[in-house]
């Protein structure tokens, strides 16, 4: 008896001590994931990533505004959008969803609309697959002269070099491929659209950005490409950062006032 009980003795003991281990592994385990989980917030607001809820449904809604800014007399967007459009005879604008970077085999959506609709403040509505946002989704605003279905596969304009094209001639600017004006990288949590913030384009931005984009991006190839592309597309676009308000994301082509542009 004394000794079936030493050995139920040291079978609790067992017990214990393995229930202890275990309940502290899932200590160790929720104190990582509550760290993740801090880190990921710490990037978010860093970044000034924005966030728009969109609910759990497949395919994603995902509303837009499109609206034009005045600034005073410095040219903006728009004014470059429309010296470069009224060069051409069969001019129109894109404003796409799609894959970013090349590569991506996304459902691309696409809308026709004019400068005016801008200026209007006009509202649209795409509709994107959950999975396609792994791979990279992006918003754009190209011109198109050639009747081509895509923004991504054109070339992003130099704000600078344009601006002073446009203001050499003193006003439409023909160019040989047609220009990207805007871009914004789009990014899906499983409940929201994070907008990271185009404004900052500094090393140490992009380093946290790259941080950050570990979560949406779990293939190493997707990550490095949509990074890649981002980032070269804010160095020459330097667009106004996208914003939500009312529930939409918020896309503006700045202006100038018309009694500016139009006295040159």
């Amino acid at each position: 008896p004394i000794e079936q009980s030493k050995t139920v003795n040291q079978t609790q003991e067992i017990a214990l001590i393995e229930a202890s281990d275990k309940a502290r592994s899932i200590q160790q385990q929720q104190r990582k994931q509550t760290l993740r989980a801090r880190a990921f917030s710490d990037l978010s607001q860093q970044l000034d990533v924005m966030k728009l809820a969109v609910g759990t449904e497949n395919p994603v809604r995902i509303p837009i505004r499109l609206v034009s800014g005045l600034q005073g007399c410095q040219m903006g967007d728009l004014d470059l959008l429309n010296a470069t459009g009224s060069a051409a005879k069969r001019a129109r604008v894109l404003v796409t969803l799609e894959g970013v970077g090349g590569g991506a085999s996304v459902d691309k959506q696409l809308k026709v609309v004019t400068p005016q609709a801008f200026i209007k403040g006009e509202n649209l509505e795409f509709q994107v697959d959950r999975d396609d946002f792994k791979q990279g989704i992006g918003l754009y605003v190209c011109l198109d002269t050639k009747g081509q279905t895509s923004c991504a596969a054109k070339k992003a304009y130099d704000a600078t070099e344009l601006s002073e094209a446009v203001f050499a001639k003193r006003g439409a600017v023909r160019m040989d491929q047609d220009p990207i004006f805007y871009y914004q990288l789009l990014m899906f949590d499983g409940k929201s659209i994070n907008i990271p913030s185009s404004a900052d384009t500094t090393r140490q931005h992009y380093k946290n950005f790259v941080k950050y984009a570990q979560k949406f991006y779990p293939d190493a190839g997707d990550r490095k490409r949509v990074l890649s592309s981002t980032r070269q597309l804010h160095d020459r676009l330097m667009p106004v950062p996208a914003s939500i308000k009312h529930k939409r994301i918020v896309v503006n082509l700045p202006r100038s006032d018309d009694k500016c542009f139009s006295s040159r």
